[in-house]
């Protein structure tokens, strides 16, 4: 929602899940104006298992809803591919290290990211500074920042944000981030949180989310200890629900034994099962892989979903249980989302070594529908096989319809075959379709199809979707492109819609080397700014520091069952 004059906010808050099972109200919403307070709205009859779409009215010239970033700009569809793309998409982008890779032009310097002492010089006392500023966003962005500089001389500034910020939603934000900071000093502050039965149910089960993501060994104590036995009846269904989600987030296989004894005891409802089920996938551990392989026959979709993901994780070519599980569920389950997933699981497991997977994928790819051909080229794309670039290509030279087009060429850039790229950059000169048009542009910066640049380059000044921008900023800074930088810059200084001049300030973020700082860091002070525009340029001085494979932030989404109408996560579209 907007807030009357020319701010636009869009706050990150903490709900309630948003299901008929609960009766709560929640405080906060998705989108929210700073202090206001909201019910969270009901799934609708027809999807009960839906999240809520994003929210209207943050638009840019192109009218789709729209913030900076990744985010597909058109209403959720569980059964679309983009949404699977979006919630998984960093660990094969594997965007920092590739542009440490990027090929680099004569007399300009490579792409060098900041040492730990250069981050606690410059960046630290920006962002410190950015915690007393007046906005409760800027405050909200330089907590998540702060968390992405992986410094314990941070933990005294978030610790102090997270108990004493005026703003609930900064409280909030910035006890996740004591999470995302990994520092097991942390974890008393968080548990204090969590067992405060005084405080929020928002802010507990960020602090049970918390206490996952930080990892230490404490912290899954905490949360076994609040699921077990008598304890858990004295938890709101809300806190329930978040402390399932973080067992899986530790990625500790110690927490295995207790998910699968959890999962055997009776009176779990839908919603529980199918957390367990998840966070025993994210566990990875195949000793419970036959507790998976039943979960795929359950009469409960959100379970059966959770399981046709979890498997993915877990398994190998060498279960052939599991494989079995997952093509009769692919072939045969009524459910289109548990199809979809069971396919691109099959994907990830043929990417451990299984041509004959990869085979039969090809098989189903010929025989498929406009739903479920996405899936299968996703899935033919994460498993590696590059001798399955001709039926990738196949598809892409035949297909009229521009979403699974764009499936077929994210596929095809997965397999690294360079070949490909010239087919791919005559699609993208003749193609209309904006969102087509975004992934073609990552998948030539990914083939290192530097011929395209120019015509990236002008994609990037004559588009509004924040998506498109975002995409094709990533393949200029793959390709190398020295300037991308200072194009992008420039760009934000020229645009008059709020989301774009900030939608070029993240990919800044996302692009950008320590050289970068300096700039984002006048877009983060400048006086009269608009509080949006220099919130998101706030968080991207954090961004600057995600250098592994995957971004922090990504840990929520990873390998999650996005289908549940789960609104005590943070709004995974919208998350710094």
């Amino acid at each position: 929602m907007l807030r009357s004059g020319i701010l636009v906010r869009v706050v990150l808050s903490w709900l309630a899940v948003a299901s008929a099972t609960v009766d709560a109200a929640a405080h906060g919403g998705l989108f929210r104006q700073g202090g206001g307070s909201s019910t969270a709205p009901l799934p609708s009859p027809a999807n009960p298992y839906a999240p809520n779409a994003p929210p209207a009215n943050v638009t840019g010239r192109e009218g789709a809803d729209a913030v900076p970033g990744s985010a597909p700009t058109l209403a959720f569809q569980e059964e679309r591919w983009e949404f699977w793309w979006e919630f998984n998409h960093d660990a094969w982008v594997n965007l920092r290290p590739n542009l440490r890779l990027a090929p680099v032009a004569a007399g300009r310097a490579p792409f060098t990211p900041f040492s730990p002492a250069e981050r606690a010089q410059l960046l630290m006392p920006a962002l410190i500074a950015q915690l007393r500023d007046d906005d409760d966003l800027v405050r909200s962005a330089a907590v998540y920042a702060l968390a992405r500089l992986e410094d314990e001389s941070t933990l005294p500034y978030l610790s102090n944000a997270a108990v004493s910020d005026p703003d609930l939603s900064v409280r909030i934000n910035a006890t996740l981030s004591l999470g995302l900071s990994r520092n097991p000093k942390a974890t008393d502050r968080l548990r204090a949180t969590f067992v405060d039965d005084t405080a929020p149910d928002e802010l507990r089960a960020t602090a049970a989310v918390a206490l996952g993501i930080n990892g230490a060994p404490a912290a899954g104590g905490v949360l076994r200890d609040a699921l077990s036995g008598g304890a858990e009846s004295r938890l709101p269904h809300t806190l329930k629900l978040a402390s399932i989600y973080a067992l899986g987030l530790t990625q500790d296989p110690g927490n295995a034994p207790f998910l699968h004894a959890y999962l055997r005891a009776h009176g779990h409802d839908d919603f529980q099962r199918a957390l367990a089920i998840e966070a025993l996938g994210r566990i990875g551990d195949r000793a419970v892989n036959s507790t998976l392989i039943a979960a795929l026959t359950d009469d409960a979709t959100p379970v059966r979903r959770s399981a046709a993901l979890a498997l993915g994780v877990a398994a190998r070519p060498d279960d052939a249980d599991a494989v079995r599980a997952l093509e009769r569920a692919a072939h045969d389950d009524g459910d289109g989302v548990t199809r979809h997933f069971a396919i691109l699981s099959l994907g990830r497991v043929a990417s451990h070594g299984a041509p004959a997977i990869v085979d039969r994928l090809k098989q189903k790819l010929r025989q498929a529908g406009t739903r479920e051909r996405p899936f299968i080229a996703l899935a033919i794309g994460l498993s590696g096989y590059q001798s399955a670039l001709p039926e990738l290509l196949a598809l892409f030279r035949a297909e009229a319809n521009p979403s699974v087009g764009a499936a077929a060429a994210v596929a095809i850039a997965l397999l690294d075959e360079r070949e490909a790229a010239s087919d791919l950059f005559q699609a993208f000169q003749k193609a209309s379709d904006p969102a087509l048009k975004g992934y073609l542009a990552w998948a030539l910066g990914r083939l290192q199809h530097v011929d395209a640049a120019p015509a990236l380059r002008e994609q990037l000044a004559r588009s509004n979707d924040p998506a498109v921008l975002h995409w094709t900023a990533l393949g200029l800074g793959l390709m190398g492109d020295a300037d991308i930088v200072p194009r992008l810059e420039q760009l934000h200084r020229d645009e008059k819609d709020v989301i774009a001049r900030s939608s070029y300030l993240h990919s800044i973020g996302a692009v950008g080397d320590k050289d970068a700082a300096p700039r984002l860091l006048a877009a983060a002070q400048r006086d009269g700014e608009l509080d949006y525009v220099r919130a998101h340029a706030t968080a991207a001085l954090g961004m600057l520091c995600d250098e592994t494979r995957s971004p922090l932030s990504s840990c929520f989404a990873r390998d999650h069952n996005y289908t549940m109408g789960l609104t005590f996560l943070p709004d995974l579209y919208y998350l710094f």
